[in-house]
């Protein structure tokens, strides 16, 4: 019988390329819907006769096709992970013979390690499946074990800790969060670098029921085959000339006092292939996923009737609290173009809430929500309301 290589280390290496590959999948599987989305809406316009049928049909069908992609992006990422749970367990079980050896023959010097595996030291902090430090960094004022919770209009920097008001700090009594650790022989467990958000699991995910967002998929589907306007629980957004918008602005421009041609010149830099804008975005291992800083993401749950707003369409994740001016979110000018939405919550939602790195000319120093969910996915599912 042939052996199974199952040093945890090298378990760690392949949980990490799956799980990319299954987080570039999901992506690519997000895109393709988006592609076939857009291509259904502008076949509804269209009333040219066959064209307009063949259109539809190919809109679905990429819709379809990012379904099946994102699912088994979804699979991939979760394989990943249980070969790292694999890992720990074969660490865990090395550690309990080498100690039971150690019991049988106490006069035995030396370090005692069972076949089959390597054991690796243990790091005083705490570590999540992947080999990765996901210890969450509670919020002042909590207790280990509470729930952090967020209700109500935040946007009030005035008695708030630096935490709470998205200031960037490095203060050094926090330690290092949410990175990837070494190995005994120096070999790493991932990348150099943060662990990006996506595969931090948060500690109160099942918040929101699978079955929820099954039910959100085929009403996706239905408003995607052309459903009736008034079936749409989403609204156009407010233009950038609007008072309320123009109260975010506070008297700005919305492109760092530059202009927009100014502003578009240094940080705009057209569209990818499947028609994606690029924009200077913060280097994702100094601010991964635009936060401060790697350990400026904490773990919180957003409380029923919490209001929280977001430029640009229902399709992405990041939120603030409903008030934040514009320029402390540090986001492209372009999105005042897109429509201003407010939301309010619903049914408990999990989130990793942190300050805004600045980019593209913006201070930022703001507060941002990211959500394991798209926030299409959350009004459809019921958990958030447009208002």
């Amino acid at each position: 019988m042939s052996k199974i290589h199952t040093n945890p280390e090298h378990l760690r290496r392949s949980g990490t390329k799956l799980g990319d590959f299954g987080g570039k999948l999901a992506e690519g599987g997000q895109k393709l819907d988006s592609a076939g989305q857009r291509l259904l809406s502008h076949a509804s316009g269209d009333r040219s006769g066959i064209g307009s049928v063949i259109s539809k049909a190919f809109g679905k069908g990429l819709q379809i096709t990012g379904t099946v992609f994102g699912e088994g992006g979804r699979v991939a990422e979760g394989a990943g992970k249980r070969l790292h749970t694999t890992a720990d367990l074969h660490e865990q079980a090395d550690e309990h013979g080498a100690g039971l050896l150690k019991k049988l023959h106490p006069k035995t010097k030396g370090k005692i390690e069972p076949q089959g595996g390597v054991t690796r030291k243990k790091s005083p902090s705490t570590r999540s499946a992947s080999g990765k430090d996901r210890t969450a960094t509670r919020l002042p004022g909590t207790k280990e074990g509470e729930r952090t919770r967020i209700s109500g209009d935040l946007f009030s920097s005035e008695g708030k800790s630096a935490g709470r008001r998205g200031d960037i700090t490095t203060d050094p009594r926090y330690p290092q969060r949410y990175r990837y650790s070494n190995g005994p022989t120096g070999a790493r467990n991932g990348p150099d670098g943060p662990v990006q958000t996506r595969y931090l699991t948060h500690p109160d995910a099942d918040l929101v029921d699978k079955r929820d967002l099954a039910q959100a998929a085929l009403k996706k589907a239905q408003l995607a085959q052309g459903g009736a306007a008034g079936d749409s629980p989403f609204k156009a957004g407010l233009p950038a000339d609007s008072d309320e918008v123009k109260k975010l602005l506070h008297g700005g421009d919305g492109y760092a006092s530059l202009g927009k041609d100014e502003w578009r010149a240094r940080y705009y830099h057209g569209k990818t292939p499947d028609g994606y804008e690029k924009y200077d975005w913060p280097d994702k291992n100094q601010y991964p996923d635009g936060f401060s800083s790697s350990e400026d993401r904490h773990p919180v749950v957003l409380e029923r009737g919490t209001v929280i707003d977001r430029f640009g369409d229902p399709n992405g994740r990041f939120l603030s609290p409903a008030g934040t001016p514009f320029d402390d979110r540090a986001i492209p000018g372009d999105s005042l173009d897109k429509g201003y939405h407010r939301y309010e919550v619903v049914k408990e939602i999990p989130a990793w809430m942190g300050g805004i790195a600045p980019a593209m000319g913006f201070p930022g120093g703001g507060i941002q929500y990211l959500s394991p969910h798209p926030v299409e996915d959350l009004v459809l599912a019921g958990y958030l309301k447009e208002i």
